[in-house]
């Protein structure tokens, strides 16, 4: 039978640990080991460079003034972490002309660790005080967090002042050629033509320029939203205003979703010739935003719902990660049309051309 020892016990314990030259058990962390002892005053292991990283500042650090949103290229980890994201950044900066800038991730981790370091020793600290004893010299200390040097290259531009203007230039980005191999990451895929073929493997490099993405400038604080409701459904009818199906259309104030795409969606014709690799972007010149990709498979199984045979009257909702396809118009969410539209639509098998998700309720946007 496991007996628990009284908090009394353990903190005479540590006086008498200390009375006789030992050092007393932590309250703090009394099944710690003394493999991970640490000095208290101060934690070594934070202060000593970190391998692959190089010394900051440095003249290609991105800041705040390097603008409001910038464009992820590639990240880098690991001992070889900062020599590649320098000569990626030379790279654009010489071959590309492009404003590249390093994004040092492994000095702010260091940095929050540093803080949760001090953090438990003023914790410790506070608690020895209130007790009335002395601060022992060493104490029990879990393992520090294992900090590697990680690196992101951005692309970034003081006119970027809007998320729109940094899409605008990330959709020009991505028809560049791809920089040398070794600055990108491989990748294997395996693929059976038809069903009776064996899998047919391919390898190849990954463009980071296809696979970039925007993102605000890590230097200054996160982007403020939209202040009020008004102002987020301006910029979602902004959004949607040339949309022929759109769910503003929708006389009704509930409909049902059928289908959501999200950003990483892509069309892929059947018939192209090109390589397993280019086929799902990640090498040739395959261009045009994801997020573009799925607003045309979305209008795509608009009008598929509303030919002829099916006669649906469906509408599609744009938004900034993704596109939804709804079907119906209906005055509540109890409206006995929608639960019989839902019943219907559960049946409904639209392969091999699309399959549709569960019937969903979802009020329509005002």
């Amino acid at each position: 039978m496991t007996r628990r020892i009284p908090f009394v016990l353990t903190l005479l314990s540590g006086i008498a640990a200390t009375a006789s030259g030992q050092s007393p058990i932590d309250p703090l962390n009394v099944r710690g080991g003394n493999r991970f002892t640490m000095p208290n005053q101060v934690a070594p292991d934070l202060d000593r460079p970190i391998p692959g990283t190089l010394q900051h500042p440095h003249v290609y650090d991105i800041t705040p003034e390097s603008g409001a949103w910038a464009i992820c290229v590639m990240s880098y980890a690991g001992p070889t972490a900062g020599s590649l994201a320098f000569d990626l950044v030379s790279e654009l900066r010489k071959e590309y002309k492009l404003p590249g800038y390093l994004y040092n991730r492994s000095e702010e981790l260091r940095k929050q660790e540093k803080e949760r370091v001090e953090a438990l020793r003023r914790q410790r600290q506070e608690f020895f005080q209130r007790q009335g004893i002395p601060m022992p010299e060493r104490v029990y200390e879990k393992r520090m967090l294992h900090i590697e040097a990680q690196y992101a290259v951005l692309i970034a531009d003081a006119k970027f002042k809007t998320i729109d203007d940094a899409r605008h230039a990330l959709n020009q980005i991505r028809k560049l050629k791809p920089p040398p191999e070794r600055l990108r990451d491989g990748i294997a895929v395996a693929a059976r033509p038809d069903e009776k073929s064996a899998p047919v493997g391919e390898a190849g490099y990954v463009n980071p320029f296809l696979t970039a993405f925007v993102a605000p400038n890590p230097t200054l604080p996160p982007p403020k939203p939209a202040t009020s409701p008004a102002e987020s459904m301006v910029n979602l009818r902004r959004l949607n205003s040339a949309e022929e199906y759109s769910l503003f259309k929708c006389p009704g104030n509930w409909t049902l979703v059928v289908k959501s795409y999200q950003g990483a969606s892509m069309i892929v014709s059947k018939d192209s010739e090109k390589s397993l690799i280019e086929k799902i972007g990640f090498g040739g010149d395959k261009q045009g935003d994801l997020l573009e990709a799925s607003a045309r498979q979305a209008r795509q199984l608009a009008e598929i719902l509303r030919n002829k045979q099916l006669n649906f009257d469906s509408y599609v909702l744009h938004m900034r990660n993704s596109s939804i396809v709804t079907v119906g118009s209906f005055d509540s969410e109890k409206d006995s049309r929608l639960q019989l539209m839902m019943g219907q639509l559960s049946k409904l098998h639209l392969e091999p051309y699309e399959s549709l998700s569960p019937p969903t309720p979802f009020r329509v946007p005002r």
